[in-house]
């Protein structure tokens, strides 16, 4: 009697771990598309002595963005002279930020930057020096970004199904002691 009870045991328990496998992987992206909305875009022309700027804030809803950027300077003979920053910070901090563009008038004058599971609001502090005579800065969001889950996720929640499937295997098996004295 005691094998038909440890696999019907067995049965559920691996009911179980698929029911909760199902569930688990159903909110997983194995494939993620890229489908890129504009959230916010910053532009600046002029000329003047170094420019040192703090933006709106603004809020990505989703958690992969990108900033892309791009920034124009005059004097093509002395590209030292051109330098582009952009810092990103989460709103209401100043010391740590997420994201950090430098580049100056020997590199790439556009990129992208990407920012990977980080939702929130933002602003961004932008810095040229007096030759840069424009600028634009163009954030993008991911509308079908899934935030990851963390690698110890599956662990614990097959412990948890383990746990609580032991608890009720010991207390429907009747325990027999193991030796009888009569």
């Amino acid at each position: 009697m005691h094998a038909v009870g440890d696999r019907k045991a067995v049965i559920i328990l691996l009911l179980i771990l698929c029911l909760a496998f199902s569930v688990f992987s159903s909110n997983i992206a194995f494939a993620s598309s890229e489908n890129w909305v504009e959230v916010v875009r910053f532009y600046w022309s002029g000329a003047g002595p170094h420019e040192y700027r703090i933006t709106e804030p603004f809020t990505c809803d989703h958690v992969d963005w990108r900033i892309r950027w791009e920034f124009y300077f005059d004097h093509t003979h002395f590209p030292e002279f051109g330098h582009f920053s952009v810092r990103t910070y989460p709103r209401g901090e100043n010391r740590s930020d997420i994201n950090s563009i430098s580049v100056d008038g020997f590199g790439e004058r556009n990129g992208t930057s990407y920012i990977i599971n980080n939702k929130g609001e933002f602003y961004m502090r932008i810095s040229t020096l007096s030759v840069v005579t424009s600028y634009t800065i163009i954030v993008e969001q991911n509308i079908d970004s899934i935030p990851e889950f963390p690698s110890w996720a599956p662990m614990l929640l097959t412990l948890i199904t383990l746990t609580v499937i032991l608890a009720v295997y010991r207390k429907r098996v009747p325990k027999t002691p193991n030796n009888q004295s009569y």
